[in-house]
């Protein structure tokens, strides 16, 4: 669709998430101010914010065409090296699917073949005081288990100017897919 690569070795400007509303009750107490809604993440850096017109948003639209919606459970509080507090998906096949997808369609880096290995997961708790992590990681423990549907992906970018991210662009899923022009 587009060989735009995503930016590397800088700070995140551009997301793609999947939202969970639901889990808005496990990331609000620690939530800080302008951080993006309750969400697992997909695709972060995803490409440079002034590579985002209204092609790459069609392209992502595209890309995403087919892709139906799903059931999620969260079960189990996770995490990563003391710093980052999270609860992770009973099946997180989904989530790394269509992270792949989209490192396909855009010419990125695939989960499999990054850095870093994708962990689907939702940051209740980060870089905050150990004391502060524990009570985030007791507390989501006792609001478990979440249950929800993944019904969208949502392209944020980080606004500069005012410290906080915007959604550019949601697209569901179960969106039809687009009929054959050739019959």
């Amino acid at each position: 669709m587009t060989s735009r690569r995503p930016v590397t070795g800088r700070p995140v400007l551009s997301a793609v998430v999947i939202p969970v509303a639901e889990a808005r009750v496990l990331t609000e107490p620690w939530r800080r101010p302008r951080a993006l809604e309750a969400h697992v993440t997909i695709a972060a850096p995803f490409l440079d914010p002034s590579a985002i017109d209204d092609h790459v948003v069609s392209s992502l639209h595209a890309c995403l065409t087919g892709t139906r919606s799903f059931d999620v459970v969260f079960q189990r509080v996770a995490w990563f090296d003391q710093r980052v507090v999270y609860v992770a998906p009973d099946d997180p096949t989904p989530f790394e699917s269509l992270a792949i997808t989209i490192a396909q369609c855009f010419d990125a880096q695939t989960p499999a073949d990054g850095a870093q290995p994708y962990v689907a997961h939702l940051t209740i708790a980060k870089s905050r005081p150990m004391a502060e992590l524990t009570r985030a990681a007791a507390m989501g423990a006792t609001l478990l288990p979440l249950h929800t549907r993944a019904t969208e992906a949502v392209l944020y970018l980080f606004d500069r100017a005012s410290g906080s991210w915007r959604a550019r662009a949601r697209v569901p899923l179960d969106a039809p897919t687009r009929p054959d022009r050739n019959g």
